[in-house]
């Protein structure tokens, strides 16, 4: 059960559909039980690819109010609480405390003349973005500066660095001519 009291389940027979898995999500703040298909994209971005609302038993009208009150959002991080993205179909860890380990190591200082991140320090922060990816999508890279009191501009940096190492998925963007 999540913090905002949802509880969900995986559905037999769906994990290895190519669109995503769909689990059972009820409680919490919904007007009714729902079913959401979750995918993950190529950049490691989990989204809602699938939405089913309702119980056949229990016939319920669906109104624009009833999907207003669906926070898809909410449901991710709840569902993604206990990410660990070195074993994205097993998270017997909490984010939190994924984020608290990734920070402990957070008094690095770069050896030599270099002022940016050393590599350990990147696939810490690799670690942290993915995690937030999978949670809240839309505001992964600001929890992510967040979490390594850097500003987002310098998280853009590290995430374009981390690409170009191969730490995270997706090609590294073309540099400027």
């Amino acid at each position: 059960m999540s913090d905002d009291g949802y509880t969900w389940a995986d559905l037999p027979g769906s994990m290895f559909l190519p669109a995503g898995p769909w689990r059972a999500v009820r409680g919490g703040d919904l007007p009714a039980p729902v079913k959401v298909r979750i995918h993950r994209h190529a950049d490691g971005r989990y989204a809602v690819t699938g939405l089913l609302i309702g119980e056949e038993s229990e016939p319920q009208e669906i109104t624009s109010q009833t999907l207003r009150q669906i926070r898809l959002s909410k449901i991710l991080a709840g569902i993604f609480a206990d990410f660990d993205p070195d074993s994205p179909d097993d998270w017997p860890r909490t984010a939190m405390r994924v984020i608290a380990d990734v920070n402990a190591g957070g008094g690095h200082v770069a050896a030599g003349p270099s002022r940016g991140p050393g590599e350990q320090r990147l696939r810490e922060f690799a670690r942290t973005y993915q995690i937030e990816l999978a949670r809240q999508p839309r505001r992964a890279m600001s929890a992510a500066a967040k979490a390594h009191s850097i500003s987002r501009a310098t998280a853009n940096r590290w995430a374009g660095m981390c690409r170009q190492l191969g730490y995270l998925p997706g090609s590294p963007r073309p540099a400027a001519e």
